[in-house]
């Protein structure tokens, strides 16, 4: 390597207006939106979607400290009232022009942490089957054959009427599984994380292909873990996890490689403290697949175009 001069120019990095949804309501939802609102861009929509009124919302939200009107600087808040687990009420979101969207554990199910996992896991599944067939491509035979098995779901298995709904639901969750693994070939795809509280929940969705979730409590335990061991790792905590400060990002290899360039993990690692960045891992193009902190860092290979890097880095 022969220093910074040999790096590509890194383009100008240009904040865009998003369109995030929030499907759930939970007593803290203020505190979620306040960090929401240092991170996006002026003129940002946040779309708060459940079966609570609106008026509730508001008394909790400036119950909580935070006066929509007057505290946001970023995002701009919209209301919405409908069951998270009706395929009608989603489908009137139309759910292909969100940026992301994150599913909540809502705070009216809380007391009952399977029942809520469950509830928050069939939405999912039903906002990717709604995406999947706004897609150009998909057929209308594709269509019409699981049109039976979506007609009356209200929560992965739990509420059953018969034999046969079985085998068409499980059947859905196939295709609706089968089709998000080829989401790429069809444009943007959107950023859609489920919440869920159960740990049992966890392993039950490893084994299968649902891999956007976030185990929340498990989260809070690990991090009280960490501090009643080490004091210290308070500070490292707050300063990832809050919206000032260092965080972790994704970042184009673009911005530190030139195409067709053969190096080591070292050596790309040394490019990121040009930048005053921390390399911590890659994902490979064209794969799921999470690489932290690998063997083999003195290898050198050559990086695909579209490798992305995980790094800890201050935006």
């Amino acid at each position: 390597w022969t220093g910074a001069q040999a790096m590509p120019k890194s383009p100008t990095r240009k904040l865009h207006a998003e369109r995030t949804l929030f499907i759930g309501w939970r007593r803290d939802l203020d505190d979620m939106i306040v960090q929401l609102d240092e991170y996006v861009a002026k003129g940002s929509e946040l779309v708060l979607f459940s079966q609570q009124d609106i008026k509730s919302r508001t008394k909790s939200m400036e119950d909580g400290g935070l006066n929509p009107e007057t505290d946001l600087k970023n995002l701009v808040l919209r209301h919405e009232i409908g069951n998270s687990i009706s395929r009608r009420h989603l489908q009137r979101l139309q759910l292909e022009n969100f940026d992301s969207v994150l599913i909540l554990a809502d705070e009216q199910l809380e007391l009952d942490v399977t029942k809520m996992d469950s509830r928050s896991l069939t939405t999912l599944l039903l906002i990717r089957d709604i995406i999947h067939r706004k897609r150009p491509g998909i057929l209308e035979k594709d269509l019409k054959e699981s049109s039976a098995a979506t007609s009356n779901r209200s929560g992965l298995g739990l509420h059953r009427r018969s034999v046969a709904p079985v085998v068409d639901q499980e059947k859905w969750i196939r295709d609706v599984l089968r089709g998000e693994a080829k989401a790429e070939r069809f444009g943007r795809r959107a950023t859609i994380i489920s919440e869920i509280l159960d740990p049992k929940t966890k392993l039950l969705i490893q084994s299968g292909s649902v891999s956007d979730f976030v185990a929340s409590n498990e989260l809070i335990s690990k991090a009280l873990a960490m501090v009643a061991e080490r004091q210290e790792v308070a500070q490292i905590l707050q300063e990832i996890l809050s919206a000032e400060g260092h965080e972790v990002y994704m970042r184009p290899i673009g911005r530190y490689l030139a195409p067709g360039e053969k190096l080591s993990f070292f050596e790309v690692m040394a490019r990121c403290r040009v930048w005053k960045e921390i390399l911590l891992g890659y994902t490979p193009s064209g794969s799921e697949q999470v690489i932290l902190n690998p063997s083999n860092k003195r290898d050198k290979i050559v990086w695909g175009q579209n490798d992305l890097l995980i790094m800890l880095a201050e935006d």
